[in-house]
């Protein structure tokens, strides 16, 4: 778990921040669904990671350096290379 600095406590025990967490467990019981579907050797633990992989793709090409040479958000060719990017993680993750 991350770590809060200021309070030294892991984000997950903090409420306001515990609520928010909450909701990645829908799109991980998603992800765990669509893995099964596909035949991953490991669904659960694979669904997590696959979450965890597109909050960080996101978050690169949103504000992180992705973000430097990346298509405009909401474009087309942005839709276009998320979209190529989350294929190829599903086959990675499936193969």
């Amino acid at each position: 778990m991350t770590c809060h600095a200021a309070q030294g406590r892991p984000v997950g025990y903090r409420p306001k921040l515990r609520t928010i967490l909450g909701h990645g467990t829908v799109l991980r019981a998603q992800a765990e669904d669509l893995l099964t579907r596909a035949g991953a050797p490991d669904p659960r633990r694979q669904g997590r990671q696959f979450v965890a992989f597109v909050d960080g793709l996101l978050f690169d090409r949103l504000v992180g350096a992705g973000a430097l040479d990346a298509p405009p958000p909401g474009t087309e060719a942005s839709r276009a290379e998320l979209g190529a990017a989350v294929r190829d993680l599903l086959r990675a993750l499936t193969s």
